[in-house]
């Protein structure tokens, strides 16, 4: 258990991004986007029509709220979901957030709430904060400049200088989150460093004094030190992480964990080798994998265990998309053969399919595929409902495997075999619909914890 970190950490939602798939009239909202502008504090009959802030997310209208919350509509064709004939999109900066916040707004209700609508979520910056805490602006620069961290992120050597312009930081480590080169600036602003890059479907880690930001703009905030770790989750990756990770940490009261963790998972600052004097160039990836955590950074996560965001979710979703496509253009003549023989051919192949299921074939990588799938045509279905429907067409075309026993069977083998890390990642897969050592969602919501900004001080980890 780690102790409690000095000064304050604080975690906090400073950009929120979604797309609701249906029309909106504005001046007469249907019940969904009444109850969502109501759940985000928003008076429709305050809406007013100005400069078309969501034209670069290609929309040809933008209504605006208190200034920043800018709700777009009239899509154009390349912005539309397929197949949806109409949808709006709502932006909230990070200006917007804290207004939200301040007008009595809660995340927790907002987020909820959407996760049950026909909604994708377009971008989401995660935000954990330092002040007069365990980090300082120095420290941070001389592990980054030394190399002595551990990265969610591809680089490569390319050389720059200091001053008021970025330049890129050498680093070797190969990883699958295909992000960019670490950019490093260094202004008037304060010290800056970036992972990645604010594309469609990217990660962007942004780690910086947040100090000098603010006093570049004629603020004082009363504070020595402030850093602020920022990730930003767009296109697929959002999706996960609002559904799978944001979600449920602000159900069980825990998102403040979930945010250190997902920043433990994207950098890790090593402790440096003795006689190393800091420069651990030299070392080899492996090597410095295996360096223990700098103890200032492990304190100020409040050692909360690393959160892997797949990076491969969009190829998880094609996976199902290509197997239809595939079966669509090479199994009809098969079909065809199999449906006009005798039964005895058709009973063949779905003995070998209850075979495989019984075998222990259906992991929980299968359903979690298939869960993706059902999410991105906007009607995400429960592991219960994928293991009914499955048996559904098992039992109709004679087939003999208890379809559920099996899946738990392997789910079970699969368990023991699995770290803890491993494990978590299988039931944010999963969902909590499967199960039952955890608190249902109705036991969630009774709960009045957490929201807007998440206090970690003081939580027993």
């Amino acid at each position: 258990m780690e102790g409690n970190a000095k000064g304050r950490q604080t975690a906090l939602i400073d950009w929120f991004r979604f797309t609701c798939l249906w029309h909106l009239d504005v001046d007469h909202p249907d019940p969904d986007a009444r109850k969502i502008l109501s759940l985000l504090r928003v008076d429709p009959e305050r809406f007013t029509l100005g400069k078309n802030y969501c034209g670069q997310l290609q929309y040809g209208k933008t209504v605006t709220f208190d200034e920043d919350v800018h709700v777009g509509l009239e899509p154009k064709d390349c912005s539309k979901v397929h197949g949806i004939a109409d949808q709006f999109i709502v932006d909230l900066s990070g200006s917007a957030c804290r207004h939200f916040e301040e007008r009595g707004g809660s995340w927790k209700d907002v987020i909820s709430y959407l996760v049950t609508l026909p909604v994708r979520f377009n971008r989401v910056d995660l935000a954990l904060d330092d002040i007069d805490g365990e980090l300082d602006i120095d420290s941070l620069r001389r592990k980054i400049a030394d190399q002595c961290f551990s990265s969610a992120f591809r680089a490569r050597k390319e050389n720059g200088r200091l001053g008021d312009e970025r330049y890129r930081v050498a680093w070797y480590e190969p990883d699958d989150l295909e992000g960019h080169e670490p950019y490093i600036q260094d202004t008037r602003k304060g010290y800056t460093c970036q992972f990645g890059a604010r594309n469609s479907g990217s990660v962007c880690l942004n780690i910086y004094d947040k100090l000098r930001e603010r006093q570049s703009k004629g603020l004082l905030p009363g504070v020595g030190e402030w850093i602020r770790f920022e990730v930003s989750f767009t296109g697929e990756r959002c999706q996960h992480a609002v559904r799978d990770v944001v979600h449920p940490s602000m159900e069980r009261g825990s998102f403040g964990k979930a945010v250190s963790g997902i920043m433990r998972g994207l950098i890790e600052f090593k402790e440096a080798p003795k006689g190393s004097n800091g420069n651990v160039r030299s070392m080899s990836t492996r090597n410095i994998n295996k360096l223990p955590v700098w103890r200032k950074y492990r304190r100020f996560l409040h050692g909360a265990a690393a959160i892997r965001v797949p990076s491969d979710q969009a190829k998880v979703e094609q996976t199902v998309t290509r197997t239809v496509r595939w079966a669509k253009g090479y199994w009809r003549s098969s079909l065809v053969r199999l449906f006009g023989t005798s039964e005895n051919a058709m009973g063949e192949v779905v003995a070998s399919v209850s075979d495989w299921i019984r075998d222990g074939g259906l992991t929980w990588q299968v359903i979690s595929e298939m869960r993706s799938y059902s999410r991105s045509l906007g009607q995400e279905m429960t592991v219960d409902q994928i293991l009914d429907k499955l048996q559904s067409y098992v039992d109709t075309f004679g087939g003999d495997v208890d379809v559920r026993k099996a899946f738990e069977d392997r789910l079970s083998k699969d368990r023991d075999a699995m770290r803890a890390s491993e494990r978590f990642l299988q039931e944010l897969s999963l969902g909590d619909d499967f199960h039952d050592d955890l608190p249902t969602l109705e036991e969630y919501r009774r709960k009045k914890a957490m929201l807007d900004a998440f206090d970690l001080d003081g939580i027993d980890v």
